[in-house]
């Protein structure tokens, strides 16, 4: 015969294994499983650059390692040549560069707001995008000096040397191909004067950094000048574009 503790204790039994039913139910999860990819972040850094005569905005990316286009474009929205296209290998590291074309050979990018994209391939959605502020570069001639020796055979002087402090205040480098070195003085008596101009070019092949100056030295050659006040104006190009120019006098006793 079953005791009345017998009932008591097989009841009590009952009651723990459904609470460990109900506890072992709470602990199941019921809701589904995310299986959307969170967008990579790029943390990205850009400075401009000059190779060879030609300007490039130089491109830091860190980030998650994959296939990715940088794009830049311009405010009419066209996208500039050179567009830099960085792998998983490229990547691997988490960190990636590129260079993107601003310019051709010798010429100066425009003064504007440029926008830098990122685009992830295959499926061409741009993941970062930023504007780009460019003030252009900012040339000035700081000073010139002259070299000079003097023929005493046939009392004239002759330019054999230059030497200009150039400066660049912008925020783009910039390449100085030429120089031209325009002199000129006055014969007659006063009431019609007469200009005579020599006009020498120099190949040049400088590169001004933003916020950098620099000495350059070049030889020149202007002879057949006597004692007299010379008027110089000194025009610095970059490919076909004059940049800065800088008026002087020399003095040759």
């Amino acid at each position: 015969m079953v005791t009345r503790l017998e009932i008591i204790a097989l009841i009590v039994l009952l009651m723990i294994g459904i609470g460990g039913c109900i506890e072992e139910k709470k602990g199941i999860s019921t809701k589904p499983v995310s299986t959307e990819v969170p967008t990579p972040e790029y943390k990205v850094e850009y400075w401009p650059v000059t190779e060879n005569g030609i300007v490039y905005l130089m491109i830091v990316v860190r980030g998650e390692a994959n296939y990715i286009e940088l794009m830049l474009s311009d405010p009419e929205v066209s996208i500039l040549n050179g567009c830099g296209l960085l792998s998983e290998a490229d990547l691997k590291d988490v960190i990636g560069r590129g260079m993107i074309e601003m310019g051709k050979y010798g010429e100066i990018p425009k003064a504007e707001s440029y926008t830098l994209m990122i685009k992830e391939l295959p499926s061409g959605e741009i993941v970062y995008k930023t504007e780009v502020t460019i003030s252009g570069a900012q040339v000035h001639v700081r000073g010139a000096e002259f070299v000079t020796e003097f023929q005493e055979s046939i009392d004239q002087r002759t330019v054999t040397m230059l030497k200009l402090l150039i400066s660049n205040e912008g925020d783009l480098p910039i390449s100085i191909t030429k120089a031209v070195v325009l002199i000129h003085w006055c014969e007659g008596d006063g009431s019609t004067p007469m200009y005579r101009y020599k006009e020498p070019k120099i190949s040049l092949s400088y590169t001004i950094l933003p916020k950098e100056s620099k000495v350059i030295t070049e030889n020149l050659e202007i002879s057949g000048l006597e004692s007299s006040t010379y008027y110089v104006r000194i025009i610095l190009c970059s490919g076909q574009r004059e940049i800065a120019y800088y008026d002087t006098e020399l003095l040759l006793e």
